[in-house]
């Protein structure tokens, strides 16, 4: 099992079986930003962002969509966590 999923699931066992879907993309900043701030450039980075979907059903009998998003690095640590109510 991936281990970010694992992380996830032990905090949020509500999501267990759900499968994510993991995009992943590349994050830089403009040279420019850094010749203002009179720095030298870093390489872009990547990260990756897991988004959660499960559908559960209030006490009322009306389903409502839970998310859940992580943003991981590119070592696989877990940066951020948002979850919706």
């Amino acid at each position: 099992m991936d281990p970010v999923i694992k992380k996830i699931v032990e905090q949020f066992p509500e999501f267990e079986g759900v499968e994510p879907e993991i995009r992943e993309e590349e994050v830089s900043h403009p040279s420019s930003l850094f010749a203002k701030a009179g720095m030298l450039p870093v390489p872009p980075r990547k990260i990756k962002t897991y988004t959660f979907r499960k559908k559960i059903t209030l006490p009322d009998g009306t389903e409502h969509e839970k998310i859940l998003r992580a943003t991981v690095d590119d070592e696989g640590e877990i940066k951020k966590i948002t979850v919706s109510k």
